[in-house]
């Protein structure tokens, strides 16, 4: 095999590679719209549910079409343990349902690390996923909060919670309460 015939192999598996991220982020983005959309539902059904006096949501979403995994979605928290770190950042930012900074990100995934036996510091998981917040956030697979209150750092969460460039309320970050002592 020639140089040449190498240097095309790689460039044509480079461009397929490239093809199949792409589809992948897109069906990430796609998956998250769904998901929401569900979620949002749910949220609709049991507030209705009890104004209402309708029967509960549970024997409403047991006897639904939904499958067994996404039921369990909505129940909690699913840390995909043998994922990569975009997919362990997701999971963590979908379970909270707000933004969040890297270091409460950190502080989750460190214990949910560590009932692998990992011995994983908040510190360690904070410098890796660091970058991978970055990397996800400029490929538009996560959005990036600054609070106004002059807080240090950014709150990550879904593209799919901002209207044009305002974070939706409900997603704002839990205001943190000052100890007076």
């Amino acid at each position: 095999m020639t140089e040449d015939d190498k240097l095309r192999i790689y460039q044509e598996a480079k461009k397929e590679l490239d093809r199949l991220q792409e589809e992948e982020r897109q069906a990430s983005i796609e998956q998250q719209k769904r998901n929401q959309e569900i979620n949002a539902a749910y949220a609709v059904i049991t507030f209705l549910s009890k104004s209402l006096e309708l029967p509960e949501v549970g024997e409403r979403i047991s006897k639904s079409n939904l499958n067994e995994d996404l039921k369990q979605e909505l129940k909690e928290f699913n840390y995909p343990y043998d994922g990569t770190w975009q997919d362990k950042i997701k999971a963590v930012i979908k379970y909270v349902g707000k933004v969040i900074k890297i270091s409460e990100m950190a502080d989750i995934m460190t214990i949910e690390e560590n009932k692998l036996g990992s011995v994983y510091t908040s510190q360690q998981i904070s410098g890796v996923i660091s970058n991978n917040t970055s990397k996800m956030a400029k490929a538009g697979m996560l959005g990036v909060y600054k609070s106004p209150k002059k807080e240090k750092g950014y709150y990550y969460g879904s593209p799919f919670w901002w209207d044009s460039n305002d974070l939706r309320e409900e997603y704002l970050p839990e205001p943190k309460i000052k100890s007076l002592w």
